[in-house]
């Protein structure tokens, strides 16, 4: 069992936390959300879902602090076997959520159109 497994069972206790990243911290500043408000989410509160990411990377989502005006963080975690790293944090808004449904469409049209010529010459 990784510790990303500890954590979902619940076992937090038995992993060693990272909050020490560069590029995390920087991502908190610009964000403007407190190191204890990502610890207390990670220690406190349960999380809204995660996808997992190649490499032992998982995406973590929370709900963002009420003064906020999105509705939720994710937040990365590069597991190891007894360890976590807190890679970045970014929050998630409509503006995020309709680029990458846009995206996923763009990639969609273009298989569609490489496919569609493809089967024009058959």
């Amino acid at each position: 069992m990784n510790s990303f497994d500890e954590f979902i069972i619940g076992n937090i206790e038995s992993i060693e936390w990272s909050f020490e990243l560069t590029h995390f911290n920087q991502r908190l500043v610009e964000n403007k959300i407190s190191l204890n408000y990502i610890k207390h989410l990670i220690y406190e509160e349960d999380f809204i879902r995660y996808d997992q990411e190649p490499n032992n990377k998982y995406s973590v989502y929370y709900p963002a602090p009420a003064s906020k005006e999105y509705d939720e963080i994710k937040i990365v975690f590069k597991c190891y076997e007894d360890k976590i790293d807190l890679i970045t944090v970014m929050p998630i808004t409509d503006k995020f959520k309709d680029k990458k449904i846009s995206e996923i469409k763009k990639k969609r049209d273009k298989a569609q159109s490489s496919a569609n010529k493809r089967f024009r010459y058959l």
